[in-house]
């Protein structure tokens, strides 16, 4: 296989997703019109960093951890909304379990226990998330210190 050989490099000079080069700015990578595309999540200024891939690790890293603590939020918010709705609407089973009365449906305590479980466990994953998001943070501005 042939050898790629890099003649220059350079900072972009428009957008990579609306194609324009009037709102672009090169330096931090962004564009004025597709700024605002991903509200959820906010995009990170791009260090640009000239042969440094442990730095640009360390950033794309913080970047999927930042997405994974958002899409654990969520999905605990559901799972709470998801758990509040079973309880209400299985107040008489719950009732029965509580006074060891007869019929109780199984699906009904699986559906609702596991919507319990669902909860307690993307709110878990969350805070591990987190924790990482703090150690990646600290290992950037570590990184960042020595090469000042």
């Amino acid at each position: 296989m042939a050898t790629i050989l890099i003649k220059q490099e350079s900072l972009p000079t428009r957008c990579e997703i609306c194609h324009q080069k009037d709102l672009f700015n090169p330096k931090i990578n962004r564009c004025g019109r597709c700024n605002n595309l991903t509200p959820v999540v906010k995009r990170m200024p791009l260090l640009v960093s000239k042969n440094n891939p442990a730095l640009d690790y360390m950033y794309s890293l913080r970047d999927h951890l930042r997405r994974n603590i958002v899409f654990c939020e969520m999905v605990s918010v559901i799972s709470i909304w998801g758990l509040v709705s079973a309880v209400i609407s299985n107040a008489d089973m719950i009732i029965k379990i509580l006074f060891n009365k007869d019929s109780v449906d199984p699906l009904r305590i699986f559906i609702t226990s596991t919507i319990f479980l669902a909860a307690i466990f993307s709110y878990m994953l969350k805070n591990y998330y987190k924790k990482k998001l703090d150690q990646i943070n600290k290992n950037i501005e570590e990184y960042r210190s020595l090469y000042r």
